[in-house]
């Protein structure tokens, strides 16, 4: 999860550098990254409580499942 995580900071980083310099930019990161904070906290919390939240859900467009479980 912690490898998620940084997964995701990478991304709002990435983001920051290219959002920053435009108006739209930055009120898309002003409302996104309170969001962000919130899930980042409450997976956490859920995981300290023994509870995985994934950081991604990927779903597959497939007709039929394709997991070998």
């Amino acid at each position: 999860n912690t490898m998620m995580g940084q997964g995701v900071s990478g991304i709002m980083k990435t983001a920051a550098r290219h959002y920053l310099n435009n108006k739209p930019g930055r009120k898309f990161l002003t409302e996104t990254l309170p969001h962000i904070k919130r899930s980042a906290d409450l997976r956490e919390k859920n995981e300290a409580e023994g509870t995985h939240i994934p950081v991604f859900i990927i779903a597959s467009v497939a007709s039929q499942c394709n997991l070998y479980c």
